[in-house]
């Protein structure tokens, strides 16, 4: 716990101000800037990561935002199948400081799926309706967005993109993965520094499971 609370002191000292981040990023496609030839297979780098208090909410809700990027020789049809079994998403998403705990399918339609997804994240359950829609092209690519439905007490904006892609990099077939997420949740106290604190171990962990899970299919 003195540890934990070490780090938290070190990011909090650098989180800035109370200036809006931008939500609902487009994601799809390769990060801009990004030299694939220097990424290492399944050492995901975190691209960036912000965390503020929302303006105008007294400090009662914190906005945050991360986006990380990877290269794995698991082959993207794995990764996808991963992504999409939206039920069975708990199995692989369990461990670290956040986890989704359960996910269930409400209804399927044309505009996409509507599953509602229970995630627990510093000791505390936050249950939420999102709308789940996919762009697939496969063997080449695949896009997928979550959106949330409608807000309530804990979270709220919650949107969050997996891109795929299949990559040739000096001579060998790679997935390349980039996975971004944003949302503003409520709480203070040491709730708000457990998040502030895991946001970037939180998203290079839900990489580093995708791919062991999908390398188990």
């Amino acid at each position: 716990m003195k540890n934990f609370l070490n780090l938290f002191v070190i990011l909090i000292l650098t989180l800035v101000s109370a200036a809006a981040f931008a939500q609902q990023r487009n994601t799809e496609g390769v990060a801009p800037n990004t030299d694939l030839s220097t990424l290492k297979a399944d050492k995901p780098v975190i691209i960036d990561s912000n965390v503020a208090f929302v303006d105008g909410s007294d400090n009662n809700w914190i906005g945050m935002s991360a986006e990380v990027q990877a290269i794995t020789q698991v082959p993207i049809e794995k990764l996808y199948a991963v992504l999409h079994d939206i039920e069975n998403q708990p199995k692989i998403f369990n461990k670290g400081l956040s986890v989704t705990k359960n996910a269930v399918i409400n209804s399927v339609g044309e505009n996409g799926t509507v599953a509602t997804f229970t995630t627990t994240a510093v000791g505390q359950d936050t249950v939420y309706t999102a709308l789940v829609t996919e762009k697939v092209n496969l063997p080449e690519s695949a896009f997928i967005t979550v959106k949330q439905i409608q807000p309530n007490s804990q979270i709220r904006n919650l949107y969050a993109t997996w891109y795929l892609s299949t990559q040739t990099i000096n001579g060998v077939k790679y997935t390349y993965i980039r996975f971004y997420d944003s949302n503003e949740a409520a709480g203070g106290g040491i709730k708000k520094t457990a998040i502030s604190a895991g946001i970037k171990s939180a998203h290079v962990a839900s990489i580093n499971q995708l791919i062991n899970g999908a390398a188990k299919r």
